[in-house]
């Protein structure tokens, strides 16, 4: 029970020179030139700015509709619970992409993982619950 495993970037490669040189490009591109938010240090990365730049869309009239709205348009509000049937679970961050739709920013460049405390209260969460799946999700491309 020592530190912190966390999976190689590169997948095993046979000794053709060919396949050798193509794993080391993709290692340089993910680990140089292709970055998350966070390490650009892009504005986009902190989730006050991505609130600010919504809540300032809509003050100069963009038409983004309130959550509350389209729930009251799908007579769904006021939004109550249902049963839970999945339980989802990021396990962390680091990734071999950098996906502009990813909702996390994860990264090669990220190296946020789940504790194994974190994941004993899931797992203490899961076994008062009838849940049917567990999803887990995070570093890796889905």
């Amino acid at each position: 029970m020592g530190g912190r495993r966390q999976q190689p970037l590169l997948p095993p490669v046979c000794c053709c020179p060919g396949a050798l040189l193509i794993t080391v490009i993709t290692f340089y591109l993910l680990t140089t030139l292709i970055k998350s938010l966070q390490a650009r240090h892009a504005p986009l990365a902190d989730t006050d700015y991505q609130l600010t730049v919504l809540t300032e869309a809509q003050a100069a009239g963009a038409r983004l509709p309130a959550f509350g709205q389209k729930l009251r348009e799908a007579g769904l509000l006021p939004l109550r619970p249902t049963e839970l049937k999945t339980m989802q679970i990021n396990v962390g961050r680091m990734c071999n992409q950098v996906c502009k739709h990813c909702h996390v920013d994860a990264g090669p460049d990220r190296t946020e993982i789940m504790t194994r405390a974190t994941m004993q209260l899931c797992l203490d969460a899961l076994a008062q619950t009838d849940i049917e799946v567990v999803d887990l999700t995070g570093g890796r491309p889905r």
